[in-house]
């Protein structure tokens, strides 16, 4: 199946998801696949792409986040990434100099989100076309389920959105690095060439060295939820997320 085909496949599924006419049940099994199918399918592009790609042919992808939520969805894309061999970095719109410094020296920074954010993925093309199609449909996923969930009397909606986002993605990441290491397993067991880590290892390494050679200063951040019950009603539907592992029609 070629590149155009398998993709095609996974937005279809992942439109059938994001659906609101598409039965809870039905929309988690189509993601479930859609997931599958591109985690298999990266790990194949990099296994027949081995030992004919260079540094030179990392790649960046620019893609706009825009309000609200935006830290929250640079942390979706973040994890989609990760999984996907590719590294990125997030650039909010509104930062200002605070108070004090770094253990480095140079001036702290106040980043703010309300205006969005402005992200850079690195990686080969085949993974970030991957990472783009699968960001943007289960976006809009994250944001259906979202506005459904509703806070408890006397929560704020606004931290109980973020918290439900965070929750998403941390449960969408749990279950694509488990598929990916399954598709690893299986791609072993049907390759007579080199392992599978070792050509996954070689080709983030690449990846790795481009992008530290334009990001020398990257850090990495961290968040924190404030409501519970927004973080687990977000886990919950990231649990139920079309993410392929069982066969629906596409």
């Amino acid at each position: 199946m070629t590149e155009n085909k398998v993709l095609e496949r996974v937005r279809r599924l992942l439109d059938k998801a994001a659906h609101p006419n598409t039965p809870p049940a039905e929309a988690e099994l189509a993601q479930q696949r859609a997931i599958e199918i591109a985690e298999r399918h990266g790990i194949d592009t990099a296994l027949l792409e081995d030992g004919h790609v260079t540094g030179s042919d990392v790649e960046t992808r620019e893609i706009a986040i825009e309000p609200s939520y935006a830290q929250e969805k640079s942390m979706l894309l973040h994890v989609i990434a990760q999984t996907s061999n590719c590294r990125m970095v997030a650039y909010p719109r509104d930062w200002r100099y605070g108070k004090g410094r770094n253990r480095d020296g140079s001036r702290r920074t106040v980043f703010h989100y309300g205006k969005g954010v402005d992200a850079k993925v690195y990686g080969f093309p085949s993974d970030l076309e991957r990472v783009e199609l699968l960001f943007t449909l289960l976006m809009m996923q994250a944001t259906k389920d979202m506005m459904r969930s509703m806070p408890k009397p006397g929560e704020d909606p606004g931290a109980h959105r973020r918290s439900f986002l965070f929750g998403f993605c941390d449960s969408v990441g749990a279950r694509m690095q488990e598929m990916r290491q399954r598709a690893e397993r299986e791609a072993n067991a049907e390759s007579d060439g080199r392992s599978t880590a070792l050509v996954l290892r070689d080709r983030q390494a690449l990846v790795e060295e481009f992008f530290q050679s334009k990001n020398p200063n990257a850090q990495a951040r961290t968040a924190s939820t404030s409501s519970r019950a927004g973080y687990q009603a977000g886990y919950a539907a990231g649990e139920q997320a079309d993410l392929g592992q069982t066969a629906v029609s596409a």
